[in-house]
């Protein structure tokens, strides 16, 4: 079963979030939705720096519904993101105040008995393995770049939200990143934009996670530990949950 929910930031008219579910982009929240044979879920988040984050979140999540029930394999998966790619540039050509617009995108890819994880940006994915939540995920931010060059004074003090690596920006290269790799079958999953895991820690969501609340519930309450520290983002959570 998946549950998710989306929720407009503080003081905000726009989402820049946006949330596929199999054929459905979720407006407000969704649940209890069944899992088939082949689906596909994800999040992406629009980035909030170049004018028109939204457009690039709710095309990429449009073209992924369109595009992805004549994909195959891995090497198809790829293909149709490079694709989507080159489209959202190519669409961002025209628009005079947003050429620059970029979205991060992290999602699931199901067919049959396989799954692919799709991944750029900073959203993220984590598997509950045991009692724990793993993140399964790599931050393309200059945060992380710097932790791994060893910076570690540099990485506390720099913008941990600015991301290195995206769909669209205005450049093709920004795309060299995405990553698209077979997966293990876990029986949870959770995906979050940043307004969620910026504000909550990760043994906060693992304990929520393993609580055996609602699906819904979980989500709720994930949102909700966002918003009481602080968070004034767009929020985003999904709860992938396979017998």
């Amino acid at each position: 079963m998946i549950y998710a929910i989306t929720s407009c930031g503080t003081n905000k008219l726009i989402n820049e979030d946006a949330v596929l579910v199999g054929n459905t982009i979720v407006d407000t929240h969704v649940e209890n939705i069944k899992l088939e044979d082949r689906w596909v879920i994800c999040i992406a988040d629009g980035v909030g720096g170049n004018a028109g984050g939204d457009l690039a979140s709710r095309f990429v999540v449009n073209h992924l519904r369109n595009q992805l029930g004549d994909v195959n394999s891995l090497e198809e998966l790829r293909g149709s993101l490079v694709n989507i790619n080159e489209q959202l540039l190519a669409y961002a050509i025209g628009q005079a105040a947003c050429k620059e617009m970029a979205t991060t995108l992290t999602g699931v890819y199901c067919l049959d008995d396989n799954r692919y994880l799709f991944h750029i940006g900073n959203t993220r994915a984590y598997a509950l393995q045991g009692k724990y939540l793993k993140q399964i995920s790599e931050d393309h931010t200059v945060k992380e770049w710097l932790l791994r060059q060893g910076q570690f004074e540099e990485a506390e003090n720099c913008n941990a939200s600015e991301i290195t690596n995206c769909f669209g920006g205005g450049k093709d290269r920004l795309l060299s990143k995405l990553i698209v790799s077979p997966m293990e079958n876990y029986r949870k999953l959770l995906l979050t934009s940043d307004g969620i895991h910026d504000y909550v820690d990760i043994e906060t969501m693992e304990d929520v996670v393993g609580s055996g609340l609602p699906g819904i519930e979980m989500c709720e309450t994930i949102i909700q530990a966002a918003r009481n520290n602080g968070s004034s983002d767009d929020a985003s959570v999904v709860l992938i949950m396979e017998e």
